[in-house]
C-alpha cells in the first residue's frame, strides 16, 4: 500500500472550487490551476475526448460513452503525480480509475478531489461517483 506525497496534501485538502479551468486550444489540452497559489496546476491533454473508449462493469451503469485520459499534477514546472481518468456518461463527469478492494470500488481522497476540480459541475461528479458505487476511502490504496 502507498500514501499520496506529502506535497499533493494541498490538492487532497483544496476546494474543488479554487481550481479554475483554461482551455488552451493552440496546446490542445485543460489546465486547471490553483487560484491563490498558481505553482499547483492539473492538466488534461485529452482536450477532444479523442481517446478510446473505456468499458468496465462499474461503467455499466451510465448511458452515455466513456473515455479514457490521464490527470497531470505539476508543481511549479515539475509532473509530480499522474492519474489515469475516465470521462464518464458522455464527459458529465470526470472520474479517477478506482481500484477495486474486497469487491468494492474505491479512489482514494487526493483521486476524489482531482475528479471534482476536473469536473465543470461537482454535484453531477459526485452523481456519477454514487451511481457506480464508487466510495472514497483513506489515501492507503494503491493506485492503477
Amino acid at each position: 500500500m502507498s500514501r499520496i506525497p506529502d506535497e499533493l496534501g494541498d490538492i487532497a485538502d483544496a476546494d474543488a472550487g479554487e481550481w479554475p479551468k483554461f482551455i488552451l486550444q493552440h496546446e490542445e489540452k485543460i489546465v486547471h490551476t490553483h487560484s491563490w497559489n498558481t505553482s499547483w496546476r492539473i492538466e488534461r491533454h485529452g482536450i477532444h475526448q479523442q481517446k478510446e473508449d473505456f468499458s468496465e462493469d462499474w461503467t455499466d451503469v451510465y448511458p452515455g460513452p466513456c473515455k479514457s485520459d490521464t490527470a497531470y499534477v505539476y508543481h511549479n514546472n515539475s509532473p509530480i503525480y499522474s492519474k489515469n481518468i475516465v470521462l464518464v456518461d458522455s464527459a458529465q463527469a470526470i472520474i479517477p480509475y478506482p481500484t477495486k478492494i474486497n469487491g468494492d470500488w474505491k479512489i482514494s481522497q487526493l483521486e476524489e478531489n482531482i475528479g471534482a476540480i476536473l469536473t465543470d459541475d461537482v454535484s453531477s461528479f459526485y452523481d456519477k461517483l454514487n451511481s457506480a458505487n464508487i466510495e472514497v476511502t483513506d489515501d492507503t490504496i494503491r493506485p492503477r
